[in-house]
Order: structure tokens, then sequence, then C-alpha cells
């Protein structure tokens, strides 16, 4: 595996593979590049579209680090630009793939392999192992809270929880690991918020799989972030939220 990635390289590997996609349809070579697996054609869009949005952000997120390294925009600025144009459809989603993908260049090809070697590391890539277990922890979760009976808004809130997570996992290629920073946050602001209904309404075989799904995206954020580039002891998080639960039925 690769030791370095950073929003160039990440940018650079989604582009080779939207080129390099033989579906017609956009929406298509979306879901199979971000591994979007949803249940209906609806919640596919959706989630493409989200996805589309923040490879928008990554982008603008890349020029302005690219501004920083004191290389002329000159050199990248208006093909990146019009790369972006090419790539980033938000109407017409539905649209011919084929065509569009005609428009993006050797060029462009060209500057985003330059400023992968100019930009620095910015975090450790996650193994797809780690990627697998995060995933069937979630799924083993999601699976525990449609075969049981929960309270109604605890129902809620987990359900909201899992499907962050998973639009965090389909939006890791572009943005990286601080996708999983969101998360943690997010988990441990609702737990604070929702204190009492965690603590009175969550059993005991509920608060482990909760607990393994959050342990694991700490551990999967603290390994692409290493240790010197943590800012946060996200430990401190999950232990917060594992204490705020109930020790048992």
């Amino acid at each position: 595996m690769e030791n370095k990635t950073n929003s160039a390289i990440r940018l650079n590997k989604i582009v080779h593979s939207a080129y390099n996609n033989d579906s017609k349809i956009i929406v298509d070579v979306w879901k199979s590049i971000f591994n979007i697996d949803e249940p209906n054609k609806h919640s596919t869009e959706v989630a493409v579209m989200e996805c589309l949005n923040n490879l928008n952000d990554e982008f603008e997120l890349f020029k302005q680090k690219m501004d920083k390294t004191g290389f002329s925009k000159k050199l990248y600025e208006s093909e990146i630009k019009q790369l972006q144009n090419h790539l980033i459809v938000l109407t017409g989603i539905n649209g011919d793939w084929q065509s569009r993908k005609q428009k993006i260049t050797d060029v462009q090809f060209k500057i985003l392999d330059f400023c992968s070697e100019i930009l620095p590391n910015d975090e450790i890539p996650i193994n797809d192992e780690e990627i697998e277990e995060l995933k069937k922890l979630l799924d083993e979760l999601e699976d525990f809270i449609e075969n049981n009976s929960l309270p109604t808004d605890l129902n809620s809130i987990i359900k909201k929880h899992i499907l962050k997570i998973k639009t965090a996992l389909y939006s890791y290629n572009i943005k990286g690991a601080n996708v999983f920073d969101e998360v943690l946050q997010s988990a441990y602001g609702e737990v604070i918020k929702n204190h009492d209904l965690f603590a009175n309404k969550l059993n005991t075989e509920i608060k482990n799989k909760l607990s393994k799904v959050w342990i694991r995206v700490q551990t999967v954020y603290k390994t692409a972030k290493n240790a010197e580039q943590v800012y946060i002891d996200f430990t401190n998080i999950t232990d917060s939220i594992q204490n705020l639960l109930p020790s048992g039925s």
C-alpha cells in the first residue's frame, strides 16, 4: 500500500477511475467509484449528489493548498476549473458519461500528477481490511435495530448515526479520514444532547454494538492521521460516549 496521500493524490485516483469507467450513465459511474450501496434509485442519486458536492469541496481545498505552495496559478488553475466542470454534474446525473469524459485531457492528468508530488502528505491511507471491518460492524448494528424493537426516538438517533457513517464511507476516498472526525464529533454531541434517552432506554446488547462501531471509527481516524497529527484525543470522546451509556440492561 502507498504510504502517502494528499488532496491531489485522492483527486487523481478519482479522475482516473472515472475516465476508465465504461458505464454509460453518469450516476452509475459515481455509484461504482464511491462504492455506493443504497436500496433504491432515489437514495442512490441522493448519495451520489452528496459525494459530488464533497468532490467539488475537495477541488476547492486542493486549489487553496496549491495556492500556498508558491507555484504560479497559471500552471494549474484554468485546467483544474475545466476538469471540475466536466466531472461535477449536479443536474442531469442520469446523462451520458462517455461523451462527457472525452473532455478530460492528458494535460489535466499531468497537472494532477505534478501537484500530487508537490503537496505534502496529509494522512496515511487506510487499508481495505479496516474499512471492511467497519462496514461489517455497521451492518451488524443495522441488522440488530431492524430486527429488534427499540424506542422510536432512540431508533431514530441510531439510524441517523448509521446514515452519517455510511456517508462518511462513501466520501472517504474524496476527503480522506476527516470524514470520520466529523462522525465522531456528531456522535459525541448527540449522546450528550440525549443523555437521559441513552441512559434510560439503551440495553447492554445495543450499547456494545454501538461502542464497537464508535471505537472502530475512532481507530480508523487515528490510524490515518497518525499520533503526531491528532490534535484531539478521540479516545476521550469515545470513552465519554461509553461512560454516558448504561452499564447494564
